[in-house]
């Protein structure tokens, strides 16, 4: 069978939504972020054909200085074994080589098997391991408390901080932006200024530990946590003080780098304050990047 690949039109938003149902136990994003891709002009949504049925789709994000980025890359189960996903990465790795895209990235949880058999297939290279950990509402494990030595930071001390933390050496220099990950050589400021919160943990007038984080995906209830360091003091209380913000959302989502097996100290506190993984906090959430440079 014949694949057509073509842009996503408005219209396409009910077979897209009834594709995203069927796909992680109807708990997929694409709902919530349909609007905004298909009218996004610094993005190409592009979906799969077959017989004029919509058997899959996904998003190619122009980022920065010859970098962009794969996300919402889905396969209706109906068509799995059609070669829907390797169709679309083809087309985005030839759409990527016309706009003389330096790198291609993407993002992939560990049981995406067939996925990570089909971007490794393409040269795609594994460059950063994530260790993903969330926090739903019903979340109880310590009593709510009045959390000290936390304050309001200013963007300068958050971007300095960040810049110099073990946990951008741990990330390869990937920093989490929801599911996505940009790449630090590229200007942080328009993501940090994305924030909801900064937070710093402060004792004797020094940080010695920061967290922000933001609602990536508008009006989904989940609050993504980018960054998170420190000493295992500021760690510990900072983590408490961002899971009290469970009063207003639903979720909270946490990604922690984690460098040839070596965890930063964020993830030793999320698994004291068992913070949930599906993966005995171990990575599972790996960072690809293809260079289209000839």
């Amino acid at each position: 069978m014949r694949v057509n690949i073509r842009g996503v039109l408005p219209g396409d938003r009910d077979e897209i939504i009834r594709i995203s149902s069927r796909i992680w136990e109807g708990e997929d994003y694409i709902p919530f972020v349909f609007d905004e891709w298909a009218r996004d002009d610094n993005s190409f949504f592009a979906c799969a054909e077959i017989d004029g049925h919509i058997a899959g789709f996904g998003r190619y994000v122009r980022i920065a200085n010859g970098y962009a980025w794969l996300e919402g890359l889905r396969v209706d189960p109906v068509y799995q074994g059609y070669g829907i996903g390797k169709a679309l990465t083809n087309f985005f790795i030839e759409l990527g080589m016309k706009e003389c895209v330096k790198s291609l990235a993407l993002s992939t949880y560990i049981d995406n098997r067939a996925s990570i058999h089909i971007i490794e297939k393409k040269g795609f290279v594994k460059v950063a391991e994530f260790v993903y950990c969330k926090a739903e509402r019903n979340y109880r494990f310590f009593e709510k408390e009045q959390i000290h030595f936390i304050e309001n930071i200013d963007a300068c001390i958050l971007h300095t901080f960040i810049k110099n933390s073990s946990f951008i050496t741990s990330s390869g220099s990937y920093f989490p932006y929801g599911w996505r990950f940009i790449n630090t050589k590229f200007d942080l400021k328009p993501i940090l200024e994305k924030t909801n919160f900064a937070l710093g943990y402060s004792k004797n007038r020094e940080i010695t530990g920061v967290a922000c984080g933001g609602e990536v995906i508008k009006n989904s209830g989940i609050l993504d946590i980018f960054f998170i360091d420190g000493t295992e003091e500021a760690v510990l209380n900072l983590a408490k003080g961002v899971l009290n913000f469970l009063e207003k959302y639903h979720t909270i989502e946490f990604m922690i780098p984690v460098l040839d097996g070596q965890p930063i100290e964020a993830i030793n506190v999320l698994k004291q304050l068992k913070v949930e993984n599906y993966n005995n906090y171990a990575p599972d959430v790996f960072v690809y990047e293809k260079s289209l440079l000839t």
